[in-house]
């Protein structure tokens, strides 16, 4: 998913962001990690994933909102933490 980002980031303070997307990336559960990656990086679709995962689409699209909610959440922390460390 970072890497997917890297082809279309385009603005200052990318190269931050990436680091802490790939750090935070490196923190979710394995099982969510491919996910992410199946469906960002590889353009699989929520109605396939459920199908492969025998869940519903709707628990899918709940669980990626709370994986963007803890990715963001993750991502603003790291970089605070770094502004903080300036």
């Amino acid at each position: 998913m970072a890497d997917a980002w890297d082809k279309t980031a385009s603005f200052e303070g990318t190269d931050a962001r990436q680091q802490a997307l790939r750090n935070c990336l490196g923190k979710l559960k394995e099982k969510d990690r491919r996910r992410m990656s199946s469906y960002y990086a590889d353009g699989q679709t929520i109605r396939v994933m459920a199908r492969e995962e025998k869940r519903s689409e709707s628990s899918l699209h709940q669980i990626f909102h709370r994986l963007r909610v803890k990715l963001k959440e993750c991502i603003e922390q790291q970089l605070s933490n770094e502004g903080g460390a300036a």
